[in-house]
Parts: structure tokens; C-alpha cells; sequence
């Protein structure tokens, strides 16, 4: 709720609006009846009142109000340190990922372990998954009391698999978006950016979930695209200088496993502590946009998106087949490169047989 929406009912208010009258008004605009009561209260109540009532948000879309770029950024970061559980949870399994992939790679340790640690690096993979479908439902109720990560250990073993499709749906309808060139695919990758956790919170399944994310995103866009850019911007530019400074460890321990092992240990901490500052960031705007629309619509045109995923699932295929064929006339211009080759290398020793030949025929003569 921001000063304009409280002036603009105290101004109704001054004029003789009944509450019936402003809530109509307010509610065709948009607004939720939580907020409508509230800036009611305000504005009936006097200046004393409205400071008890959060007015940080900035406004984008009709009806909508987004925390703004800072405000996310300083409460993801919050919520980051506060959790200190969920780093170490999804740490584990990313470092042993990424000591598995080390050591397999290893010389001295492939011929013997290389199988060992290929089973290490697949359970670890696995475990990543399950932790990390785990923490989403931990960071999407993060407004609420605590959830512990075991509660989302439980929810992730009952729901995980609805969740891992619903992430699959939005993979293949950015893609197919991207199909039609990279405008169309940003902006239908902005309108289901909130899918995961409208099936988390709502219980909204498959490519139900992708559509309320759209209902969501509706009016709101720029908002939502402008503080994603600018948020993924910041995380960018000091992930790279994390990384930068952990990979220049390794680099320098060159040889030595501990020092390498530390340096993946460090990389693979502050990859874990991104991903949920990025939860964060994406539950904080979603809860915004879901006060405004608190019920999912009726939607009638999900064949649009049912057709964008199976463009996005034409991609790869097309991808494959692309790669094939590159395949198959790379293979015939290195055959027609060596027959040329081989052509030319006869036609030298033939030349060379011959003058060989004209040789000792001229020294026969003159004998």
C-alpha cells in the first residue's frame, strides 16, 4: 500500500464517499480486501495510523505493489544468513558433486576410483535434486513461522515429482519461446517465472501453474522484469568475484587435492547461498502479485502454452537432427578432403615412377 493509494481515499473520503462506494472502486482496480480494509482504516483513522502499515513498496501494475529492488535484495540476504540450515543442506551434496567430477578427472585416482566416485558424483546429483525441491518449499513459506527443512523433506518425497514436471513444463514453454526469437522468449519466460511456487503455495498442478503465473505477471510485467534484471544483474557481478577469487585458489593449488578440494568447497558454498537468495527474491514478488489476485481465473487459451512446449520439445530434437547432419557433411568433406589428398599424392608418385622411368631409358640410349 503506498501514500498515493492513502491520499486517494482520504480524498474520497473528504467528499463524501461511502466505504461501500470506495471498496467497489477499489476492488475493480484490483486491490485485495485485505488491503482495502486496510487503507480504509487509515483513512478513516488519520496520519497516526498509517505508519503502522508498511509503505515501502513501489508501485507497477494496476493494482499491485512489488517491494523494490532494494528491499528484496536486503531481505533475500537476510533470510540467506538466518538459514544457515538450508546452506549447509544443499552444500553437502553440491560439493561432493563437485569433488566427485574432480577426482574422476584426476589421473592419478581415474584408473582405480573412477567408477567409485562416478556412483559418489550420481548420488550426490540425486541428493542436489531432492534438497533442492526440499528448500524451495522451505523459502516459499518463509513468510510465514519457520518451516524446518525437514517438513520439506517430507513435503518434497509426497510432491517432489509434481514440482520436478511443473519445472519441466516452464523449461519447454521458454524454449518454445525462444523458438519464435529471443523477445517472445523473454517475455514468456517473465510471464512463468512464479509457476514453482504457484504450486507450492496454491497446489495448482502442471500447466495450471503456469497459466495463475501468467494471471500473476498480468499488468505487472516491466515490474517484474526490471527487478529481476537488476537483482540478477548485482548477484552476477559479486558471484563472479566470489568465484573468480575461489577459482584463482584452486588454480594456484595446482596439484595439490586439499587446496583444490577447499576451492571447490567455497565455489560450490556461495552457488548454494545465490540459489537461495534467488528463491527468495522470486517468493517476495510472487506474494505481492498473489495479494492482488489471491484466486486463480479461468483461463480458455492454454493451447498457447500447450503449443509452446512442444516447440520447446522440438528444439532438442531439432538440435540432435542439426547435429547429425553437420555430422554427416563434416564426415564427407574430410573423406572428399583425404580422397583429394590421395588423388594428388599418386598423381606425384606416378609423375615420379614416370621420370624415373624417362631416366633410365635416356642412360639405356646413351649406353
Amino acid at each position: 500500500m503506498t501514500p498515493e493509494l492513502i491520499a486517494a481515499v482520504k480524498e474520497r473520503v473528504a467528499l463524501g464517499y461511502s466505504d461501500e462506494a470506495i471498496r467497489t472502486e477499489l476492488s475493480g482496480a484490483g486491490y485485495s480486501s485485505e488491503v482495502i480494509n486496510q487503507v480504509l482504516s487509515v483513512a478513516r483513522g488519520g496520519e497516526g495510523e498509517a505508519s503502522a502499515i508498511p509503505t515501502v513498496a513501489v508501485s507497477s501494475g494496476p493494482g499491485t505493489t512489488l517491494p523494490g529492488v532494494g528491499e528484496l535484495f536486503s531481505n533475500a540476504w537476510s533470510y540467506v544468513f538466518s538459514r544457515l540450515d538450508l546452506l549447509l543442506y544443499l552444500a553437502i551434496p553440491a560439493v561432493l558433486l563437485g569433488v566427485a567430477e574432480v577426482m574422476t578427472d584426476d589421473i592419478e585416482t581415474a584408473a582405480a576410483n573412477a567408477t567409485v566416485w562416478s556412483i559418489v558424483g550420481l548420488l550426490a546429483l540425486v541428493t542436489y535434486v531432492f534438497f533442492l525441491i526440499a528448500t524451495v518449499y522451505t523459502v516459499a513459506f518463509a513468510d510465514k513461522q519457520e518451516v524446518t527443512f525437514q517438513s520439506g523433506l517430507a513435503w518434497a518425497r509426497k510432491s517432489g515429482l509434481g514440482l520436478i514436471w511443473v519445472f519441466i513444463l516452464t523449461v519447454l514453454v521458454s524454449m518454445g519461446g525462444f523458438v519464435l526469437l529471443i523477445i517472445p522468449g523473454i517475455i514468456v519466460s517473465i510471464m512463468i517465472y512464479f509457476s514453482q511456487y504457484v504450486y507450492v503455495r496454491e497446489g495448482v498442478h502442471g500447466l495450471g501453474a503456469l497459466l495463475r503465473s501468467r494471471e500473476l505477471v498480468k499488468g505487472n510485467w516491466g515490474g517484474v522484469f526490471g527487478r529481476l534484471f537488476m537483482l540478477g544483474l548485482l548477484a552476477f557481478l559479486i558471484q563472479i568475484v566470489l568465484q573468480g577469487i575461489f577459482f584463482g585458489v584452486i588454480a594456484t593449488g595446482s596439484g595439490n587435492l586439499t587446496i583444490t578440494i577447499l576451492g571447490i568447497a567455497l565455489s560450490q558454498l556461495v552457488g548454494v547461498a545465490f540459489t537461495i537468495f534467488g528463491f527468495h527474491v522470486g517468493m517476495g514478488m510472487y506474494l505481492s502479485l498473489a495479494s492482488v489476485r489471491p484466486e486463480a481465473g479461468v483461463t480458455t487459451d492454454a493451447w498457447k502454452y500447450k503449443t509452446l512446449a512442444w516447440f520447446g520439445l522440438m528444439l532438442p530434437v531439432l538440435g540432435i537432427l542439426a547435429a547429425i547432419v553437420l555430422a554427416s557433411l563434416n564426415d564427407a568433406r574430410e573423406q572428399a578432403v583425404q580422397a583429394q589428398y590421395e588423388w594428388e599424392t599418386q598423381l606425384q608418385e606416378n609423375a615420379k615412377e614416370r621420370a624415373a622411368e624417362l631416366r633410365n631409358g635416356g642412360l639405356e640410349y646413351s649406353e
